[in-house]
């Protein structure tokens, strides 16, 4: 709850969320969707044990309806894809939020270092 307060205080708002389709991402979810007051998230089951390879499969089949999306997965695929497409490398323990801004005007278009890593905070710190 500590991170989805900070997000909504901060007006960093996603317009659907999407998560691996385990139990403990799917309470994350739930609690995000629920304290940002977004729709049930949608599951990925690639998204469950992706590399960095899956990830960024999964980020291109995004629906190009929505520009900001929120997304919520397990180590370390998902902290590969952050250095893959920011190349700054950070440790994303348990809960830590990351935004990563693209200029692409499609999800499709997305890969290496295209993101820009503009928000990360931690419950640890």
């Amino acid at each position: 709850m500590l991170m989805a307060s900070i997000l909504k205080g901060q007006s960093i708002i996603p317009q659907i969320i999407v998560t691996s389709p385990a139990l403990r991402t799917q309470t994350t979810a739930d609690i995000f969707t629920a304290q940002l007051q977004l729709p049930n998230a949608g599951t990925d089951k690639r998204i469950y044990e992706a590399n960095e390879y899956t990830w960024v499969k999964v980020i291109n089949g995004l629906p190009n309806e929505y520009d900001f999306i929120g997304v919520v997965g397990h180590n370390p695929g998902i902290s590969q894809v952050l250095y893959y497409l920011t190349g700054q490398y950070r440790d994303l323990p348990t809960c830590a939020v990351a935004l990563i801004t693209f200029d692409n005007d499609t999800w499709e278009s997305i890969s290496g270092e295209d993101g820009h890593l503009t928000f990360f905070d931690s419950p640890k710190g």
